[in-house]
């Protein structure tokens, strides 16, 4: 059962994978400098940016659907 998801992996783009990383990356960025008292302002504001152009990239992928039709 596990190899079904092994090769399932294969079939999904590299844009996918990297809006996760992304995404998430950021995400923790946030919570560890909050957690250690330092300022998160920037990290903020590219977490909003990013958060932006990830959902722009999201309808433009295969699995996305078209807003302009």
């Amino acid at each position: 059962m596990p190899f079904i998801f092994f090769f399932a992996a294969y079939s999904i783009p590299f844009s996918y994978y990297l809006k996760t990383l992304l995404m998430i990356g950021l995400f923790e960025m946030v919570i560890v400098r909050k957690q250690k008292g330092k300022k998160t302002d920037v990290i903020w504001i590219a977490f909003s940016i990013v958060l932006v152009l990830l959902f722009a990239l999201g309808f433009t992928l295969p699995m996305g659907f078209d807003l302009i039709k």
